[in-house]
């Protein structure tokens, strides 16, 4: 559907203008396997702790929270830098990098034998990590109409719940597939990690065809890199946009506590009660369906308070609801 200025709709979505539907479909995909090759990492981690580099189950949890401090000192080290040259050269060239970046680092993580190596290969990682998680935002900010907004929030959350319940299906046991195709737990567990890498080259692909390409509309001043970082962190000063960084703060910890540590107590209770870590892998994978098969339920019931509630008020509602499940 197209209207006077140019604008359409993706479903119940309006578009700015400019922004076509398959700029939208692709930016749904995005969300789709952007946040799942993230959360996936700290999923499988354990699996490398336990058969490539056999840390002790006592010194696992502090690993751990060691690679997630590390990833997220480099996210908060980069994101000003990332969005602001993706205003300078376009979200599509920079989601398209991230995904190539995040592909290395999957397919590099399972041939460390080292700790300083798995920090290494980490960084690479995170630097994909980083990238994604910006353009996630940065392109959440151009492509709805301040009246969808909230739709496209919910959408991209489904996405990304849908992503997540769909990589932990389709490779959450493949290192007892591999096992048992005669492939060693190693062989297996670094098969499984290339696979992940090729969906990221994949998804690298569809990002490089399918997003809007060029500038952001709206954006036409050529600031330094250096005066973008400053104009971002001078509007802190409005107490939404305060608002809004304080719960994003406070989102990302409840990702990270919910994807690493929880992986890490359930793998490390199946190897317990004498399973492998390829059959304990497989058992996370089923929990971590359930969990994410809830975000599902929830996430179209938010979008639609979103456009009715007051952003602030939905940010209230929201906190609250993980407060209570915590």
């Amino acid at each position: 559907m197209n209207t006077d200025d140019g604008s359409q709709k993706l479903g119940p979505i309006w578009l700015a203008p400019g922004i076509s539907p398959l700029n939208a479909l692709t930016f749904l995909f995005v969300g789709l396997i952007g946040i799942c090759m993230m959360a996936y990492i700290n999923f499988a981690q354990p699996y490398l702790f336990s058969v490539n580099l056999s840390v002790p189950e006592d010194q696992r949890g502090r690993l751990a929270g060691r690679l997630v401090f590390w990833s997220e000192t480099v996210l908060i080290l980069l994101a000003g830098v990332i969005g602001a040259l993706s205003d300078r050269i376009g979200r599509r060239t920079v989601t398209t990098i991230g995904f190539l970046v995040i592909g290395i680092g999957y397919a590099l993580y399972p041939f460390a034998n080292s700790v300083t190596q798995l920090f290494l290969f980490r960084t690479v990682f995170a630097i994909g990590s980083a990238i994604i998680l910006t353009m996630l935002f940065a392109i959440m900010a151009d492509y709805p109409q301040n009246r969808s907004r909230g739709k496209l929030a919910a959408a991209i959350a489904m996405m990304s719940g849908l992503g997540i319940m769909s990589i932990v299906y389709m490779v959450g046991d493949l290192p007892v597939r591999f096992v048992q195709g005669g492939l060693s737990e190693l062989q297996a567990g670094r098969y499984t990690f290339l696979t992940v890498a090729g969906i990221c080259i994949l998804s690298a692909g569809i990002a490089a065809v399918g997003l809007k390409g060029g500038r952001p509309a709206g954006i036409s001043t050529q600031y330094p890199l250096l005066e973008f970082i400053r104009i971002g962190l001078r509007a802190t000063r409005n107490p939404k946009i305060a608002l809004a960084f304080g719960s994003s703060f406070a989102a990302r910890a409840d990702m990270i506590v919910v994807g690493t540590f929880f992986a890490l107590w359930l793998e490390q209770v199946g190897t317990g009660i004498g399973l492998t870590s390829g059959e304990a892998l497989a058992r996370v994978a089923t929990l971590y369906i359930v969990l994410q098969g809830s975000s599902l339920v929830w996430a179209p019931f938010l979008g639609y308070l979103t456009d009715r509630l007051t952003r602030v008020n939905a940010v209230v509602l929201g906190v609250t609801l993980a407060t209570a499940g915590f």
